[in-house]
């Protein structure tokens, strides 16, 4: 705050050399705008698409952090297809989820809201058979955090189906 630089104070590496110009030297051409207009002349964070655009990668960044990934939790290999209930539930930010696959398959797990929209593809991915464990930090797709509620997690893998519900409390 009081900092008259040109960009008011805030870091802009991110956002001048690459996400607001991606086909420049400094870009790799390959960068995501994040829904951003090229703009080389960034110099206030207050406009609005300058706002937009911290805002964007802030939370890119903060949902980076949070990132979730399948871990594998036995090698032993399992009778069938599975989907655990989440624990702990109800929750509070984070919960886990277990599954196994008895085969080579490709999982998604998706999470689910009351009204049934989609807020979070935890899992899209082909795995070897085993028993997996993963956990969910209650982001949406955008990188928000979601409200208070019940959500719903449905695995799907082959023919084998099925949706658990659990429910988040702030």
């Amino acid at each position: 705050m009081g900092v008259t630089s040109p960009t008011l104070g805030m870091l802009n590496t991110c956002a001048v050399s690459c996400h607001r110009n991606p086909n420049t030297s400094a870009g790799t051409g390959n960068v995501p705008t994040l829904g951003v207009a090229a703009d080389p002349t960034l110099t206030n964070w207050r406009e609005p698409t300058d706002s937009l655009l911290a805002d964007t990668l802030n939370r890119w960044f903060n949902r980076q952090t949070w990132t979730v990934s399948v871990q594998n939790i036995s090698t032993e290999l399992p009778s069938g297809f599975e989907l655990g209930q989440n624990f702990p539930n109800p929750f509070n930010p984070s919960t886990e989820i277990h599954f196994s696959v008895p085969k080579n398959d490709f999982v998604t797990i998706r999470i689910y809201d009351i009204t049934g929209k989609e807020v979070y593809k935890l899992v899209d991915q082909k795995l070897a058979a085993g028993s997996y464990s993963i956990k969910w930090n209650s982001f949406d797709n955008s990188g928000d955090y979601v409200s208070s509620g019940v959500y719903f997690y449905r695995m799907i893998s082959g023919s084998f189906a099925s949706t658990k519900k659990m429910m988040l409390i702030r």
